[in-house]
């Protein structure tokens, strides 16, 4: 990160990083777990858009974080265990498309890839890669030949590799129409498989729906244009 190599260690008295400039004389940057001792190792570290992140596991059940050094000081990127209890560390992180990702271990309900595009944390596949808790822990992400890659570890089954390409374009359309707030439009959602392989068994997991009740909660109207807006 920057012109210094930084190593994360784990240490039952709250995990430290450490960081050289020429390989031979290390220096301390975090010896206290991030101010708690259960804090006890950091599983990943990753430069991304001048921040470098930090995977933590906690000893104690109190959920893995993510932490970011913005060259002044120390602070958390995500709330404990993406708001889920089950996460009880994270153990990867990668850039993939100019995308953080973070892999968790989760073993009540499965292991979880969360993805962060500048706005916050989202989550980026269902529990356990669609597997569910047998797939307990994604212990590595990696970008490779256009795809993003995770190492996983299941007991029950056998590790596995598995990879995704997250490059479907969404697209919502309208017909120009007069709109009278508080009245509502439904959009009809035309989905593009921009990939090169067949996607099966799709299923709608979220719906959405916009209301305004006056146009300055809207978005510009042209009546000679349908309304267009892209959906990440």
């Amino acid at each position: 990160h920057g012109d210094q190599l930084y190593a994360g260690t784990r240490n039952a008295h709250g995990a430290h990083i450490w960081s050289t400039l020429d390989g031979n004389r290390w220096n301390v940057v975090i010896d206290n777990g991030f101010g708690e001792a259960s804090n006890v190792a950091v599983r990943a570290l990753v430069s991304h858009h001048n921040l470098l992140y930090a995977a933590i596991e906690n000893s104690i059940g109190r959920d893995g974080e993510v932490w970011c050094y913005d060259w002044i000081s120390w602070q958390p990127s995500a709330l404990r265990g993406f708001v889920d209890t089950g996460n009880i560390a994270v153990a990867a992180l990668a850039v993939y498309d100019d995308v953080l990702y973070a892999g968790t271990v989760n073993g009540t309900d499965g292991a979880q890839v969360w993805f962060n595009d500048g706005s916050g944390w989202w989550p980026s596949t269902s529990t356990g890669l669609g597997v569910g808790r047998n797939n307990r822990a994604v212990r590595a992400l990696a970008s490779y030949g256009g795809a993003l890659w995770a190492g996983t570890e299941n007991s029950a089954d056998g590790c596995a590799i598995w990879y995704g390409r997250p490059q479907l374009g969404f697209t919502v359309l309208s017909k120009p129409a007069e709109v009278v707030p508080p009245n509502r439009i439904r959009y009809p959602v035309y989905i593009t498989n921009t990939m090169s392989i067949t996607l099966t068994n799709l299923v709608l997991i979220d719906q959405w729906e916009s209301e305004c009740r006056d146009f300055s909660d809207c978005c510009v109207y042209n009546r000679d244009e349908p309304w267009r807006s892209q959906i990440r």
